[in-house]
């Protein structure tokens, strides 16, 4: 008989093919192994990648036991697939849950709900929420919220996030580049160019 850990192996191998992938969960379901934490949370992100939200979602629903990467997961799932209200929704059940707490992921898959979805209330929550824990000065989730302001066209916001940031990449440099220049802030942008160039940024 096939171990949790034998069809997380298989699923593994076919992530980029959906019918293979759903045929090892079809298996799975007749037979008499239960999937386990690590397994659940592969399938959820599995669907997700391509796209069935809804499967992904039902899994989620079906795990005893949650962990932050199966939270992020399917917060993520939403996110990608053009749901942000649905991961807007999942993010506050995370938090009333008390399954797991958030990581840098889970903040970064949650800016880019709010950005989608135009909320940038409530991607200053998920900023306040950040700010009081230890992933204040995490550079993937300071650029996931100044990308996440840009977008929702709070320029002057972003401006600031990108100036407290104590480490920036180029990801970080670009992203603000091209907000200044999709929202026709053409003198910071230029202004932001010289620096990049000042910094030896290359894109």
């Amino acid at each position: 008989m096939a171990r949790a850990a034998d069809y997380y192996s298989l699923l593994q191998s076919c992530m980029g093919c959906f019918r293979q992938g759903r045929s090892i969960h079809h298996r799975l379901l007749a037979s008499a192994s239960p999937p386990d934490l690590h397994l659940s949370t592969k399938l959820v992100l599995f669907y997700a990648k391509h796209g069935d939200v809804a499967t992904a979602r039902r899994v989620f629903d079906g795990m005893p036991h949650r962990s932050v990467v199966s939270w992020t997961a399917m917060v993520s799932g939403y996110s990608r697939n053009g749901r942000p209200r649905e991961a807007l929704e999942l993010f506050a059940l995370m938090h009333t849950s008390g399954d797991a707490r958030p990581n840098q992921f889970t903040y970064g898959s949650m800016a880019s709900a709010c950005a989608a979805a135009g909320c940038v209330r409530s991607g200053e929550q998920v900023h306040a929420c950040t700010a009081k824990g230890r992933f204040a000065g995490d550079m993937f989730v300071q650029s996931a919220l100044m990308d996440m302001y840009l977008r929702c066209g709070s320029v002057a916001d972003a401006r600031r996030m990108f100036a407290a940031m104590e480490r920036k990449d180029v990801v970080s440099w670009n992203a603000l580049l091209r907000g200044f220049v999709e929202r026709g802030h053409c003198s910071d942008a230029l202004g932001l160019l010289s620096s990049m160039l000042r910094e030896g940024m290359c894109w």
